[in-house]
């Protein structure tokens, strides 16, 4: 029979917010990971390259670019990379 002192119940709690945060984290990324896969098939199948170059490029941009930066080396997404290598190859003539 187990012994419920204060230090097992906040052990207890401590592991469920913490199995419960890494799951979170997990399907973020994944999730993260997928869009940014939708991303760069969207924008190299499109067909109207030189608007969405102009409006749609620059904002994603910046948004994908500040969170790989603020991410800590071992949280960044290839994907990333890949997605870059899209709009260079696709729109840097557009941006």
């Amino acid at each position: 029979m187990a012994l419920c002192t204060r230090n097992n119940v906040l052990d207890a709690s401590v592991w469920k917010n913490w199995n419960n945060l890494y799951c979170d984290s997990l399907l973020y990324r994944s999730v993260k990971r997928e869009t940014l896969k939708l991303i760069e098939t969207f924008l190299d199948k499109a067909e109207d390259q030189p608007h969405i170059g102009k409006q749609f490029v620059p904002p994603m941009m910046e948004s994908v670019l500040g969170d790989y930066a603020r991410n800590v080396p071992d949280a960044r997404e290839s994907e990333v990379l890949s997605l870059f290598a899209t709009i260079i190859n696709k729109y840097a003539s557009y941006c």
